[in-house]
């Protein structure tokens, strides 16, 4: 119980840290069953006087499965406020298919919208299809490795339209560290298949901590990186994030 209360306290250290990148982990979350499951999680902000700076996030998550089939819907959005004026608005929306084709081997397919005014990114939108394979199914340890094929598309605020093919790379790892802590990773790998120095990659971990229930206290580490950013954007954006997300 000690234990459990030091890492609820290291958690809430954590998120004072600064937050300013958002990515979707469209991996991992849920248990292997099949029917509907659902999350929702948020977090939120708020502080006045000589600095005035609000910080939203809310995120959406869905999940059906059979024997053979996985369906994953997931909307989430991100906004921040300076002294009024807005300093980010992202909103991303993903769908997932998976289709088992034996023990450990599935197929993939997603499709993906974002919006992203301060990276200059009227939209983007991203197609894609390739295999899954599970490399380790344990009670307490989970591991995948996925390779796809993938489309992008890009409209930016005064440079035009731009696209590319890529190839997707994800390894996705998970771990029950105690009977209420878990801790998940996922990074994925994109270069341009023409040019394999216009690269975007990815990290996102998660640090869960069971509180009552189906409520979990999240602790998200991000990190994004774009080469083809515009000359004016930062080519890689991070955060630490703490909040709360419950599963039904």
């Amino acid at each position: 119980m000690l234990l459990h209360a030091v890492f609820v306290l290291l958690l809430l250290v954590l998120s004072a840290l600064p937050a300013s990148a958002q990515i979707l982990n469209t991996l991992s979350g849920f248990e292997n069953r099949d029917g509907w499951q659902g999350q929702a999680s948020g977090f939120v902000r708020v502080s006045g006087g000589n600095t005035e700076l609000e910080d939203y996030l809310a995120s959406l998550v869905g999940q059906w499965q059979s024997e053979r089939h996985r369906v994953r819907p997931i909307v989430s959005w991100s906004l921040s406020k300076n002294q009024g004026i807005e300093t980010r608005d992202d909103f991303r929306a993903h769908l997932r298919h998976n289709y088992r084709l034996r023990p450990g081997v599935a197929t993939l397919a997603f499709a993906q919208v974002q919006r992203n005014p301060f990276q200059q990114l009227e939209s983007r939108t991203l197609l894609g299809a390739g295999l899954r394979f599970d490399l380790v199914q344990d009670p307490r340890r989970k591991a995948g490795l996925g390779v796809s094929a993938m489309y992008e598309h890009n409209e930016r605020t005064g440079a035009g339209t731009t696209d590319f093919t890529r190839l997707s790379v994800f390894l996705d790892f998970d771990r029950q560290l105690k009977e209420y802590l878990e801790f998940a990773i996922v990074g994925w790998y994109q270069p341009d298949l023409a040019d394999f120095s216009n690269l975007r990659a990815s990290v996102v971990a998660d640090l869960a901590v069971d509180l009552a229930g189906p409520l979990e206290l999240i602790t998200e580490g991000v990190f994004e990186h774009d080469s083809s950013a515009p000359a004016d954007v930062e080519d890689s954006d991070w955060s630490v994030r703490l909040g709360l997300r419950i599963t039904i």
